[in-house]
C-alpha cells in the first residue's frame, strides 16, 4: 500500500508530462473473482493509474507473464521504461514510510529517475 501511495503521488505530479503507471495484478484464478478487489485496492488508496488482472498468483503465471525479466526476485518489483519501450531500470521491495530515511532516499531517488526519464526524448 505504501508503494500505491507513493506511485499515486508521482502520478498525479507526473502524468501530465507523460509518465504512465501499470500496476500488474497476481491475484484469483480468474478477472471476475478478482476484478472486484483490484478496484478496492485502487480506490481506498486512491490510485488514478492503470491496474491489469495479470493472472493468479504463482510463481508459474508471472514467470509466463515477465518471461523476459531477469533479476525479478520479489514483490513488489518496479520496471521502469524508457519512451522508447526499452527496460531501464528494474527496483526490487520497498521502504515504506516507516523506515525513515531509507524512505526519504527511495522517494528523492526515484522521483529524480523519473524527472530524468520524462526529461528524455523518444529516439
Amino acid at each position: 500500500m505504501d508503494e500505491v501511495r507513493f506511485y499515486s503521488q508521482l502520478y498525479n505530479k507526473y502524468k501530465s508530462q507523460g509518465l504512465e503507471i501499470v500496476a500488474l495484478c497476481f491475484e484469483n484464478q480468474d478477472l471476475e473473482s478478482s476484478k472486484k478487489g483490484i478496484e478496492r485496492f485502487a480506490s481506498q488508496n486512491d490510485a488514478k493509474f492503470t491496474f491489469l488482472y495479470a493472472g493468479s498468483r504463482g510463481k508459474a503465471t508471472i514467470d509466463t507473464v515477465l518471461y523476459n525479466l531477469d533479476g525479478m526476485i520479489a514483490f513488489p518489483t518496479s520496471i521502469f521504461i524508457d519512451r522508447n519501450g526499452n527496460i531501464v531500470k528494474l527496483h526490487t521491495g520497498f521502504s515504506g514510510p516507516g523506515t525513515g530515511k531509507h524512505y526519504t532516499t527511495l522517494v528523492n531517488e526515484t522521483t529524480a529517475f523519473v524527472e530524468k526519464l520524462l526529461a528524455e526524448k523518444a529516439k
